[in-house]
């Protein structure tokens, strides 16, 4: 695929975008108004852009944290307006991303909504096709087993037991990740055998009660059987008179 020419010199700023991204989520440490005008100030401060403090938009950032440019620092050709400014505004600096980036984990670790997502689809993959309960419960079981990972590492029953590296494509290194003591799942024999108890409830209960049934919550007497108030007289047969 060939990339228009006005997007070759985005090139060179393609790491620098995501470096700072990076920085910008880290530095704010869950604050999330800090990073959207952090993330906001990359484009700016590509144009040759460094101070905020005029811009009433910018509550918490005044300034950018690095040292001052050199006479060396390439900056976006056209500046604030140009070819090159607007199509990184409507492709990546967008009001989406903008916002969406105030939730972002600041921690070193995925996304909370990134990880949920990745355990979902093991319950729900989307190459099936699931029920709207069915689809409801499986996503019931995903939270559930989601807050056991989270509880178990915070009370400390799940320590790090090792290491493990793997290739990260978008740093392009081999990075170490802990690795956890392996789950027992106690909340899945609990739900199995909540479920076992209601199916056996279901199966064994009588379709058509009957006066003999345990079940009924009420029992007659024959005291109450003996009363007859507001009796209807039947109606006359053709020998009367």
């Amino acid at each position: 695929i060939t990339k228009p020419n006005y997007m070759i010199p985005v090139r060179f700023w393609i790491r620098v975008i995501i470096n700072r991204c990076y920085d910008a989520v880290i530095t704010a440490q869950g604050n999330g108004e800090l990073a959207s005008e952090k993330f906001r100030a990359i484009l700016l401060c590509m144009t040759g852009q460094h101070t905020f403090d005029k811009d009433p938009s910018f509550k918490h950032l005044k300034s950018c944290s690095h040292s001052a440019p050199t006479v060396n620092w390439i900056f976006i050709p056209g500046g604030i307006g140009g070819r090159i400014y607007n199509r990184l505004v409507s492709e990546v600096f967008t009001d989406k991303n903008i916002e969406d980036i105030k939730s972002v984990s600041w921690r070193l670790q995925t996304s909370t909504c990134e990880s949920i997502n990745a355990l979902a689809w093991r319950y729900a993959s989307k190459d099936l096709y699931f029920t709207r309960p069915g689809h409801e419960m499986r996503t019931q079981l995903t939270m559930i087993h989601w807050n056991y990972l989270k509880h178990t590492i915070a009370d400390g029953s799940r320590p790090v037991v090792g290491k493990k590296s793997y290739n990260n494509p978008t740093s392009k290194r081999v990075v170490w990740r802990n690795v956890r003591k392996s789950m027992t799942h106690p909340w899945r024999e609990d739900i199995k055998r909540l479920t076992y108890q209601r199916e056996i409830d279901r199966l064994t209960r009588p379709l058509v009660p009957s006066a003999a049934d345990p079940n009924l919550e009420e029992e007659w007497s024959s005291d109450e059987e003996g009363e007859d108030d507001a009796l209807v007289p039947p109606p006359l047969t053709p020998t009367q008179r």
